[in-house]
């Protein structure tokens, strides 16, 4: 493993076990036994070191995106997407927990993350827009509330492992939760076409 990502995973660990705003270059060399200045030839600053594992998350959320773009299955995609990021968030849990503590040290990072954010919103509508279309989600739905049903399932989602300890989650029963309790948010919405989708994902969870 190349010496950057060794330190990426260390640092992530420490990150969310810790807290990021706990946790200095300093802590990663020592934790992984090297100089200080081994460090910081590849991240000068914790703050350069928070952008590359941003951009490893987000590469990693750019699949999940791509698992859309054939248009088939819309529906049954959007149900067992909530299995993908729940393995995600807990893989990048500090990015969520700590968001606040990042909004107020790293405004560019908070930045990029807000204009990734809204693109993945604009996707997300795209796709809850087209579900509409194939008679899956209520034609009566207007734009806003389908917009509140994006921002509901956005704000559970860090709900969720905000109200749970997140460094001892049982990853196999609270996943299963995790992808009931956000499924839930849509199912009010869904037609008769779209419950039968529902339905058959239930059976085979």
């Amino acid at each position: 493993m190349k010496t950057k990502n060794v330190i990426k995973s260390k640092a992530l660990e420490l990150f969310n076990e810790q807290g990021v705003m706990n946790v200095t270059l300093r802590d990663v060399a020592t934790a992984l036994n090297r100089s200080y200045g081994n460090i910081t030839y590849h991240y000068k600053t914790r703050e350069l070191l928070l952008h590359a594992l941003y951009a490893d998350m987000s590469a990693e959320l750019m699949a999940l995106s791509d698992h859309f773009k054939d248009g088939s299955q819309l529906l049954m995609k959007l149900l067992e997407a909530p299995a993908f990021t729940f393995e995600l968030t807990c893989k990048y849990l500090f990015f969520y927990v700590d968001f606040i503590e990042l909004q107020r040290h790293y405004s560019d990072l908070a930045e990029k993350a807000q204009a990734s954010n809204t693109m993945r919103m604009q996707h997300y509508m795209q796709i809850l827009l087209l579900l509409q279309e194939q008679g899956y989600l209520r034609k009566d739905l207007e734009e806003g509330t389908l917009e509140y049903i994006m921002e509901v399932s956005g704000l559970v989602r860090t709900w969720f492992f905000i109200r749970h300890n997140p460094l001892n989650l049982d990853l196999t029963s609270e996943k299963q939760e995790y992808i009931v309790f956000i499924n839930r948010l849509i199912m009010p919405y869904l037609t008769s076409k779209g419950m039968d989708v529902y339905r058959k994902f239930k059976q085979g969870f």
